[in-house]
Formats: structure tokens, C-alpha cells, sequence
């Protein structure tokens, strides 16, 4: 789970997944949110056509021109073209036999209790998965990747740099998916009634069964909202300023941050724990402390202005080297 997360401190933007939600909805995305912060933190917007996100992309534009006076106008305008984003669905369906059900109390109270961890680990995929198949590719595609230097054999870690724009890089949703306004619902499957279910083994007995179901998409349409910074190798070597094999510069991070146009009100540097820690070689050096202090703060909530989210969806120095 992600340490020092704030969701609103630095941001100007409103509408987060527990916005998306009525209020009896919150504890499941509570859940599913509780081991993935960045997901808890990403801007959300509404489709606009269901199923489906339309959207403009802008491919160039023409500025208005300082001209003589009375001199000719030049033509202004701006060329774009449609696109559209088709929402996932995350689904999946908890069955318990009559006698389990029975045993914890009666159905809703089994399936209370065996839901919360499923979307507890949800989550935690969902989130690894916008990191390495989402954010990650798109960085390498648009030619948005600092190279740290790592190779070989080593403990491999990553920063990303995340510009959420609306249209461009928002997470989106389906107000109408279930025709409730929910983002996302759980329902009895046969009514709620006794049937015969799957209770493990392959063994069919009579008991009930539940499903669990959102539909959620990302964008990623612009390619100047995302960056990222690979390859870095936190093999202690006392033989280099960080004290780590290959480590971000200074200068790689204020790149990376230039990378993506950052601003305070929009833009998120996200990484794992150990690196967030690693990067208070850049402020151990210019500590001042007295006699009196008691409390050692080493560690960064902000870079430049740009607000630090840390998630252990990343990968605990196992990723793959990035050639």
C-alpha cells in the first residue's frame, strides 16, 4: 500500500472513483482501492456514449497572427480527429452451498464477508496493470522514457510521471452501465434463490451465487501527459554519488517532470516505497539537524512541487531491463 498519499492536497482536479459512487457504494471502493493507491487517487470522467468514450484529438493549430494594420488575415483553425476509448469490464461471480451459507449466518453475511479481499486484490491488479500495460508502454511509445542506466542482472525499478488532462488521460466510467448510477454492482444470480452452484472440486450442490461487475477504461491520448524514468538499479555501490548502482539524476528528474509539461495541479510522480526512499540522497545532504530533533524526516513529498504517490504495485525491484 502507497504511504503519504494526498488526494486533493496539490490537485485541481475533482472527481476521484469515490466520487463516481453513492454513499453505499463507497465501501466497496473502499476495498478495492485499500492496497492501490494510485487508483484511489485517479481522476475520473464520464463517458459520453455508454459503452464508449468519444473524443477530439488534436493534431495541429494555427495561432493568431500579429498583422500590419489593415494588412491580410491569416487563416486560423485547428485540425483534429475523432477517436474513442471502449470500456473493460472487470467482472467475476462468489458462490457458497446452502450448509456453508448456513454456517456464517446466512448468505449476505458470507458473501459480505468473502467480498471485501477479493476487491481488495482487484484492485491491486487493476492498478499493477495501468502501471506496466497502460502508463509504462505509453511512456516507451511516444519516446517519453529516461534510461537510469541499469542492465544486466540487477534490482530494477521505475518512476513514472502522470499529466492527468480530461479527455486526454483521465480514467473514465459508465454513470448508466446498470442503469443505477453505480460504477460498480453486485447482484444476486437466479434471484437470489436456491440453485445448484460450483462449491469447489468440480462438486455441484444446491446453494447461491453472486456477481460483481464494473466497466472501467483509461485514456491515454495524448502523448505528452506521460513519462517515465526505467532501468534503475538500486544495487548499493559506494563507488557513485547515490550510494546505488544506477540512480535518476537531479537532472533526469526535472526532465522527466519536463517530459510530461508538469504542474502542480495536475501532473503526479508515482513510484515504489524503496525509491521514493532512495531519492532522499538528494535531500540527506542538506539536512540541518540540532540536538533537540527527535524526528528524522528523510523522505520527499514533493519534487519540484510535483506531489509523490508511492504504490507497491510496483514491482519490488524485479522488473525487466528496458532496451
Amino acid at each position: 500500500m502507497g504511504q503519504g498519499l494526498t488526494r486533493r492536497n496539490t490537485m485541481a482536479i475533482e472527481n476521484y472513483m469515490r466520487d463516481t459512487v453513492g454513499s453505499e457504494d463507497v465501501p466497496f471502493i473502499d476495498a478495492l482501492t485499500e492496497e492501490a493507491p494510485l487508483l484511489e487517487a485517479l481522476p475520473m470522467q464520464t463517458t459520453n456514449k455508454g459503452m464508449q468514450h468519444n473524443f477530439e484529438k488534436l493534431k495541429s493549430v494555427s495561432a493568431i497572427q500579429l498583422v500590419d494594420l489593415d494588412g491580410a488575415l491569416p487563416i486560423i483553425g485547428s485540425d483534429s480527429t475523432m477517436d474513442d476509448v471502449t470500456l473493460s469490464v472487470l467482472g467475476g461471480q462468489m458462490t457458497v452451498g446452502e450448509d456453508a451459507a448456513k454456517k456464517f449466518g446466512g448468505v449476505a453475511q458470507y458473501f459480505a464477508k468473502k467480498i471485501k479481499p477479493v476487491l481488495v486484490e482487484t484492485g491491486s491488479q487493476l492498478e499493477a496493470s495501468l502501471i506496466y500495460n497502460t502508463w509504462r508502454p505509453a511512456a516507451k511509445a511516444n519516446n517519453r522514457e529516461i534510461d537510469a542506466g541499469g542492465s544486466g542482472s540487477a534490482i530494477m525499478y521505475s518512476i513514472l510521471a502522470v499529466k492527468f488532462v480530461e479527455d486526454e488521460s483521465f480514467g473514465l466510467f459508465d454513470p448508466n452501465g446498470f442503469g443505477t448510477g453505480k460504477m460498480f454492482d453486485i447482484a444476486p444470480l437466479n434471484n437470489g434463490s436456491l440453485h445448484n452452484v460450483d462449491v469447489g472440486g468440480g462438486v455441484e450442490a444446491p446453494g447461491y451465487a453472486q456477481r460483481a461487475k464494473a466497466y472501467f477504461g483509461i485514456q491515454t491520448s495524448n502523448e505528452r501527459n506521460i513519462g517515465s524514468i526505467v532501468n534503475i538499479d538500486l544495487t548499493p555501490d559506494g563507488a557513485t554519488d547515490s550510494g546505488f548502482k544506477d540512480f535518476p539524476t537531479e537532472a533526469q528528474m526535472d526532465d522527466l517532470l519536463e517530459h510530461v509539461r508538469a504542474n502542480s495541479s495536475n501532473t503526479r510522480l508515482m513510484m515504489h516505497p524503496k525509491v521514493a526512499n532512495a531519492l532522499a540522497v538528494y535531500k540527506a545532504g542538506r539536512l540541518e539537524l540540532g540536538v533537540e530533533d527527535e524526528n528524522l524526516k528523510r523522505r520527499f513529498k514533493l519534487w519540484e512541487g510535483i506531489e509523490i504517490n508511492q504504490s507497491r504495485n510496483f514491482k519490488n525491484g524485479t522488473e525487466a531491463v528496458v532496451v
